[in-house]
């Protein structure tokens, strides 16, 4: 043998034992390695595995988890069992120790060359959801090729082979078992409490179950409530899915549309079958909005199955929650008739209101009762009240009403709550002038508030010819004094009031002497005309708060309040000496003119005002008697 062969000989053999060596140094670490990538494959597909454990971990089927695998512990000289059983507690899988024998018949068991379990006995079974067992072959693979890469290529290849076949041996076997649990004829129990985050998954996994269960309960809670909401408030949903054509509706859409089935698919040809060419055209308007982005809100009259022709408000947008690219919509279904047929005979009523308002003659304003404002007013009203229609909805009810503001105030909530609607009251114009106004007033409503509708009549005139009526009826038309009808009902009210209020009352009862004799020597017009001299005289002498009246023919009355019978004495004297100083002159001749006076007061024994009448007409006489030009009192 030559020494180049000798040579290569030595340094293969060198190469030989240091890949030997370098296999054997590092076999433990690439089995701790294995070991940590297959307890991290577990944990990672138990992750992944938790839609199909769910159901059995809610069902009870599981049995007990203590601890998870990344607190494990491992060491070379340590032995770990890895075991499945079944529901009835019988033993499926194990991966025993290489000196352990295997007893069960129905077991399962991989190839004891993988040399991934270790003699301590403990047992620990994992449930693994199709456990990729190829990756770990490969990253197995590489793991040995960085270790030996430039000293055995050959090595290498057969390592990886063999790995490679052990592997997807393990694999279908556990592929065997993964299935067999997924369909649910075996449970997982884990009897190794070495690891938490192992422990934990079972309280996780119960959580995980009751938050679901929750959530579940709350949507369809939320899914009852939105159906309730919208049969109340008559508003169905419905979804156009655009790609597809087809467009499904909620149950009261379907009982708005009284068309198609709940639940079903409706192509969109199908849907414009309903549409008229205007209305498609309109749709098609409607599509074009919803391809920019914009939400639509649009009206459709249509006619549903039973021939019935509604108003249908249609609101749409589209929707992205599922995909980023445009290809819902989601909309709502509304019928709209009544509410449109409401609101156009609200309009028509308002149209008539307007109509009455502006166009009848009668003084109208339209007033808000909150603070009194002229909300609006007719032509007539600006007429009347001499200003512009910006102007007078500028002022309020209290600038142009003579009463006060309180006064005012506490009218309107009369009219507000309809317990009186007629009032009399004094406006002022604009040009200062005050007229005499009768209001009829009443609530209305408008848009949803409440306003005063008030129709205004002038009443001036009347007013002053009522008066005018009213001063003929109880004044004495030639003296303009109270007469005989006025005496007698205001002396039957002071004579109560004198009664009630133990207050003094004195009448005077005045007479012309030889009034007579005037009339036949100078006639009646120079009678009247001493009449109406005794009259002014007489006012000439009382006070402002006594009344004085002619009672008929000569005779004249005072009435004086608080006035006992000695003051009415003290009256009936200052009168005398007036009436004595009276002179008419007539045709060059001056008249002179006397009178007579009975003064009596209120007694306790009257009982009304007419016996203190006779009482003074009674010393009225006795006055005449005693000579005249004098007064006599009781």
């Amino acid at each position: 043998m030559s020494i180049r062969t000798k040579l290569s000989t030595l340094i293969l053999s060198l190469l030989l034992a240091f890949v030997l060596y370098i296999a054997f140094y590092s076999m433990p670490h690439l089995r701790q390695k294995a070991e940590s990538m297959v307890l991290n494959e577990i944990q990672a597909h138990l992750m992944t595995a938790s839609e199909a454990i769910l159901p059995f971990l809610l069902q009870g089927q599981l049995a007990n988890i203590y601890e998870t695998l990344d607190a494990l512990e491992h060491a070379n000289d340590n032995w770990l069992v890895i075991k499945l059983v079944n529901s009835q507690g019988q033993q499926l899988y194990p991966l025993d120790p290489i000196d352990t024998p295997v007893s069960n018949e129905r077991a399962i068991v991989l190839d004891q060359s993988v040399g991934f379990v270790y003699p301590n006995h403990a047992e620990l079974v994992v449930a693994i959801d199709r456990i990729s067992l190829s990756k770990l072959g490969n990253e197995l693979a590489i793991e040995i090729g960085l270790g030996i890469l430039a000293l055995a290529c050959s090595f290498f290849l057969c390592i990886y082979m063999s790995f490679k076949y052990l592997i997807d041996s393990r694999l279908n076997k556990l592929l065997l078992v993964s299935d067999e649990i997924a369909s649910g004829n075996y449970k997982i129990k884990i009897d190794k409490k070495s690891n938490d985050e192992l422990g934990n998954l079972e309280s996780s996994f119960n959580l995980m179950g009751e938050k679901i269960s929750a959530i579940t309960d709350q949507l369809t809670q939320k899914n009852e409530a939105l159906k309730e909401a919208q049969k109340l408030s008559k508003i169905g949903s419905w979804q156009w899915h655009i790609d597809k054509e087809l467009v499904s509706f909620s149950k009261e859409s379907l009982n708005i549309l009284a068309a198609f089935k709940p639940g079903e698919w409706v192509r969109l040809k199908d849907i414009r079958r309903n549409f008229t060419t205007e209305q498609i055209i309109q749709f098609q308007g409607m599509l074009e909005e919803l391809l920019t982005g914009r939400a639509i809100n649009e009206i459709f009259r249509v006619e549903t199955r039973s021939g019935q022709e509604i108003c249908l408000r249609l609101r749409a947008q589209q929707d992205h929650r599922d995909s980023l690219r445009f290809t819902k919509v989601v909309g709502t279904l509304q019928d709209v008739t009544a509410e449109l047929e409401a609101q156009k005979a609200k309009e028509e009523r308002q149209r008539v209101y307007a109509q009455i308002f502006y166009k009848d003659p009668t003084i109208k304003l339209l007033i808000d009762p909150n603070d009194g404002q002229i909300v609006d007013a007719n032509p007539a009203a600006l007429n009347f009240y001499g200003y512009s229609e910006e102007r007078i909805k500028e002022i309020k009810i209290y600038d142009i009403n003579k009463m006060s503001v309180a006064e005012c105030r506490a009218g309107m909530a009369l009219v507000t709550s309809e317990k009186q609607c007629k009032f009399q009251f004094q406006h002022h114009l604009s040009s200062g002038e005050i007229r005499d106004v009768e209001i009829h007033s009443c609530p209305v409503s408008l848009e949803g508030k409440t306003y005063l509708h008030s129709s205004i009549f002038d009443v001036t005139e009347r007013n002053q010819l009522q008066q005018r009526l009213e001063d003929a009826a109880l004044h004495d038309p030639l003296t303009s004094l109270w007469n005989r009808r006025a005496i007698d009902t205001q002396g039957e009210r002071e004579f109560l009031l004198s009664k009630r209020n133990n207050t003094h009352l004195c009448l005077l009862m005045i007479d012309l002497d030889h009034f007579k004799a005037i009339n036949d020597q100078y006639g009646h017009p120079i009678g009247d005309l001493v009449l109406k001299q005794a009259a002014e005289v007489i006012l000439g002498v009382v006070r402002e708060t006594d009344l004085v009246g002619r009672y008929g023919g000569e005779e004249f009355v005072v009435l004086a309040p608080n006035t006992n019978l000695d003051g009415g004495s003290l009256l009936a004297e200052k009168i005398l000496e007036a009436i004595r100083a009276m002179s008419v002159v007539v045709q060059g001749s001056t008249i002179r003119v006397t009178t007579s006076i009975g003064v009596s007061s209120v007694i306790a024994t009257d009982l009304n005002f007419y016996q203190l009448v006779e009482r003074s007409d009674k010393h009225l006489y006795t006055a005449k008697e005693a000579g005249r030009d004098r007064s006599s009192s009781a």
